[in-house]
């Protein structure tokens, strides 16, 4: 086994170029040690502040929706049930809140799923409350971002009828 004053004899019977060679390659295997250890982190690091700037972002947009959500609380005795089909009565409530019906598709027993597009989100969210003042329990909802630009946002909404 060699010991640390083998390695120095040896070294220092070497040629000064020899030497310069391993030195660096010394000094650039370390290098790439080090980058090797630390890149995974800093990938790691880089994506967990984009995921908080994103949540940062979510939070304060529920902020913002605070006051429509706690109007949204009260019951639904000032809203009369609407006469019609469960079709007929969600279109009507798409078109009072100046929302677009992308599509309304009935998925069998009582169930419905809507696509509405609009430019206020506040608009969409009392969408929903009117629908479940009319019998209809909410399944599922999905808002995000239109994919046209300008339009604002996108619910999709499931629904179901409730007896």
């Amino acid at each position: 086994m060699m010991n640390l004053a083998t390695l120095q004899r040896g070294f220092s019977q070497l040629q000064p170029r020899e030497r310069l060679i391993i030195v660096l390659g010394t000094v650039l295997v370390a290098a790439a040690a080090v980058y090797l250890a630390l890149a995974p982190l800093l990938e790691r690091h880089t994506e967990l502040q984009s995921r908080q700037q994103q949540l940062t972002a979510d939070m304060r947009w529920l902020q913002a929706q605070s006051d429509t959500v706690a109007r949204l609380g009260s019951s639904c005795q000032a809203l009369v049930p609407q006469k019609g089909s469960d079709k007929d009565v969600i279109t009507r409530l798409v078109r009072r809140n100046l929302l677009t019906l992308v599509s309304l598709q009935a998925q069998g027993s009582g169930a419905y799923r809507v696509t509405a597009e609009g430019r206020d989100a506040n608009r969409l969210l009392e969408l929903v409350h009117q629908v479940s003042c009319q019998g209809l329990a909410l399944t599922s909802l999905d808002v995000k971002a239109a994919a046209k630009i300008g339009t604002g946002f996108t619910a999709v909404i499931e629904v179901t009828h409730v007896n």
